[in-house]
């Protein structure tokens, strides 16, 4: 029987694991998303329900959520309108 002393089966409980470095490691870093802020938006009922249908369907086909179709729309009205769109 362990003493009270006895920190050894304590020693593994506290290790952090860190994701490995291997080849899959830099190929995360280049597919992360940008840094977003949240911003209130006041949509119409019917548009919010067409957008979450439209994400749920998305999510699925191409992993895209609400805010990365927020996004691809604002950068067709920016194109639209003539504004630069960010990068």
């Amino acid at each position: 029987m362990p003493s009270k002393n006895d920190v050894s089966s304590f020693k593994n409980k506290n290790k952090k694991i860190l994701p490995s470095k291997g080849k899959g490691a830099n190929e995360s870093a280049k597919k992360s998303k940008p840094i977003r802020s949240p911003k209130t938006i006041r949509f119409r009922p019917d548009y919010q329900r067409e957008l979450e249908k439209l994400a749920l369907n998305e999510k699925g086909k191409s992993g895209k959520n609400v805010p990365d179709l927020t996004e691809e729309a604002l950068a067709l009205l920016f194109v639209k309108y003539g504004v630069k769109v960010p990068e």
